[in-house]
């Protein structure tokens, strides 16, 4: 039997599907979904292979840099996904490159299995604690067990130093303030390492027998001050070692008390020995009156 081909095939038509369905088969089994790729999800080169063996056109597949469209701090917890259409199986795994240059990649984390069924996968993966770059590349490899195809996507993103919210030694836009209501007989003190842009005070009510002071090593553009409403017998300080623009003062309000606590202290002593004296006198008068009274029966 034999078959003959119609004349009125339209082959500028057939052609390109073919072509197409060709290239679908090879090219394009898998790629990284987020973060954001230099290729826009859709174009499918990526993974290119030849029908003999893989190419490894490293480190990213021939694509060049881009713009960074992706922003992450040190040490912090992203989402990696990517989406796999033929299960060839293998395995893949997630890199870092934070030279500039697409070089020195480093596995953050690897997924021995990644390709044994279809579909889209996401994890969570944690940057490195310390890495800092305004041009780092991370970079999702899969290398296709079954067809020998290696399939290669990098991102153009950002990381910066993360810096730690929580240290107590900067205070730049804040106030670093501390207030002593009572601080009779204890060591009141504040000190402030950097209080750039903030106002920083310290104020007692009460600090009778304490030392009242407060310290700023930098304070360039706030109010270095110490107020101490009570300070008989203290001393109230405030040092401020670069106070460039700022105003530090020291203020004590009734400092006078001390005048007045010592003054009747030596009023007590002094009465307390007039009446000492006047005792020791009376004392005497009865033991002469005694004396003569005897004398007077003899």
């Amino acid at each position: 039997m034999y078959f003959s081909i119609p004349n009125n095939i339209n082959y500028s038509v057939i052609l390109p599907i073919l072509l197409l369905l060709f290239v679908s088969d090879v090219l394009g089994h898998g790629r990284m979904l987020t973060p954001q790729i230099r290729i826009p999800p859709g174009d499918e080169n990526n993974g290119f292979t030849l029908s003999n063996g893989p190419t490894t056109i490293e480190p990213c597949a021939g694509n060049p840099r881009g713009p960074v469209l992706s922003n992450f701090q040190s040490g912090q917890i992203i989402s990696i996904s990517w989406t796999i259409t033929a299960a060839h199986r293998g395995s893949c795994s997630i890199q870092l490159s934070t030279t500039g240059q697409d070089s020195n990649f480093q596995e953050l984390k690897s997924y021995p299995n990644c390709a044994d069924n279809t579909g889209t996968f996401s994890d969570s993966v944690k940057l490195p604690d310390g890495a800092s770059c305004n041009n780092c590349t991370i970079r999702w490899v899969w290398n296709a067990l079954l067809t020998n195809e290696l399939y290669l996507d990098c991102a153009d993103v950002s990381i910066g130093d993360g810096a730690n919210s929580g240290d107590t030694t900067s205070a730049t836009t804040s106030t670093a303030s501390v207030t002593s209501t009572s601080a009779t007989t204890s060591a009141a003190s504040v000190t402030s390492t950097s209080a750039t842009t903030s106002a920083a005070s310290v104020t007692f009510t009460s600090a009778t027998t304490s030392a009242a002071s407060v310290t700023f090593t930098s304070a360039t553009t706030s109010a270095a001050s110490v107020t101490s409403t009570f300070a008989t017998t203290s001393t109230a300080s405030v040092t401020s070692t670069s106070a460039t623009t700022s105003v530090a003062s020291v203020t004590s309000t009734s400092t006078r008390h001390t005048t007045t606590l010592l003054t009747a202290e030596s009023l007590a002593t002094k009465t307390l020995g007039i009446y000492e004296k006047k005792k020791h006198e009376s004392h005497g008068k009865k033991m002469k009156e005694k004396k003569h009274r005897r004398q007077s029966k003899k």
